[in-house]
């Protein structure tokens, strides 16, 4: 998944800010480093409501891949 990449937010995650169609753009990536687990990707995803959330990847599905 690369910046600019169209995706969907999975069901069962719940945030206030967070569209009904839960289809965003991609607009950044950070590294999390956790003790606890291996390093995670978190994507930085816009919506059409002007917010932008961050996700972990297990929680993003892509629709189409920006290349």
């Amino acid at each position: 998944m690369n910046i600019g990449s169209l995706v969907k937010i999975k069901e069962g995650t719940d945030d206030d800010r967070l569209p009904e169609h839960r289809i965003g753009l991609v607009v950044g990536t950070q590294v999390c480093h956790n003790r606890h687990r291996a390093s995670e990707l978190i994507y930085h995803v816009q919506f059409n409501n002007g917010k932008t959330l961050k996700f972990f990847e297990d929680f993003v599905e892509i629709i189409s891949e920006a290349k």
